[in-house]
């Protein structure tokens, strides 16, 4: 009887999500939304390739949703659409200079608008294998670079640990968050990384334009101190100069983002396993 009820619990509920997306298949499309994509992408398109700094068009106002990175730093994190699918953006400033930014387009939901999109799209994005638009980065190598007080040798290091340094490799400083509780993307992609840091790397990442890496950083040199017998003064003194940048870092809990001060979290994540 159980297995019963079981059963037709669950082709209900298939039946049920078919029916809304054949529904939502059926339903007539919106020409007006999509020739307002069609021109807003067109506009992004035109203005990326007459100047790829000017970004205007799809940023409207530079001064919502700043988010500090530290040393005159700032990024825009949003997106704007006009019908169907939005451009969602990373944004990065120093001062009121734009320095680099990344593009996600969106695709639409409605299948039978697949196509039509991907065509839009090609002026401005790669289109990868799965027919899906491939994300588009500008300023990248300026942004991996390290802050100009660094005035080190710097070290050799591979494509993925300078794209730690970048802010779009992820700003935040945790360990746990989301739905379900799971390690964080900036937390999985230093574990995956750390193990080509150096003495010269670690301290390298301590002057990174992303906030998150300084911090990670910091606490790879407190949990690694056989590795630093040398330097460690002028590593304590950049430690200090970082704490008192940028007091307050974004981190996350569950689903919750919120701002913790700096200091004390590394302190708490530094005892963690």
């Amino acid at each position: 009887m159980f297995l019963k009820k079981t059963c037709f619990t669950f082709f209900t509920i298939l039946f049920v999500c078919s029916f809304i997306e054949v529904k939502g298949q059926s339903e007539p499309i919106e020409s007006d939304w999509v020739r307002e994509d069609s021109l807003f992408i067109e506009s992004i398109a035109k203005a990326y390739k007459a100047n790829p700094n000017n970004l205007e068009v799809l940023l409207p106002n530079r001064k919502e949703r700043r988010e500090k990175l530290g040393f005159d730093y700032y990024l825009i994190n949003g997106s704007n659409g006009k019908g169907y699918v939005s451009i969602f953006y990373k944004v990065v400033f120093l001062k009121d200079s734009l320095i680099g930014y990344e593009l996600h387009p969106q695709m639409p939901t409605d299948k039978r608008l697949i196509e039509r999109y991907l065509s839009f799209y090609a002026s401005l994005f790669k289109i990868d294998n799965n027919l899906s638009p491939e994300p588009l980065l500008y300023g990248v190598d300026s942004l991996c670079k390290p802050l100009p007080e660094f005035n080190g040798k710097l070290p050799t290091i591979n494509a993925e640990t300078k794209f730690f340094m970048c802010p779009f490799s992820g700003i935040r400083y945790g360990i746990y968050g989301g739905d379900p509780n799971a390690l964080i993307h900036e937390r999985i992609y230093f574990e995956k990384i750390k193990k080509y840091f150096t003495p010269e790397i670690c301290e390298l990442m301590m002057y990174s334009k992303n906030p998150a890496t300084r911090l990670y950083a910091i606490e790879y040199y407190y949990k690694n101190p056989k590795m630093f017998k040398e330097n460690q003064e002028r590593i304590d003194f950049r430690i200090k100069v970082i704490f008192n940048e940028l007091p307050n870092v974004i981190t996350m809990y569950s689903d919750v983002v919120e701002h913790e001060n700096a200091k004390k979290l590394v302190e708490k994540f530094v005892k963690e396993p």
